[in-house]
């Protein structure tokens, strides 16, 4: 689903991580401050039984980065 300019769904249906089912919705919204309010939720199964956990901490790291370059990026446009 897309919804310009404020969300972005997507899924992922190959590549390297060791999931399925993964959905992810990206919203955007005016912060107080004036700036952009980034709200990044997926959810995904696990193709390892037992690693769910893991796998949410990876998965989280990365969203994480993806989205403070997204942000660092959005400041020098």
């Amino acid at each position: 689903m897309h919804e310009p300019p404020h969300h972005l769904g997507y899924v992922i249906l190959s590549g390297t991580l060791p999931v399925k089912n993964y959905r992810s919705d990206v919203f955007l919204e005016e912060a107080p401050d004036g700036g952009t309010l980034i709200t990044w939720k997926g959810s995904f199964d696990p193709l390892i039984p037992g690693t769910a956990s893991l796998m949410q901490r990876v998965v989280a790291g990365t969203i994480g980065r993806f989205a403070r370059q997204a942000a660092a990026r959005a400041e020098h446009t």
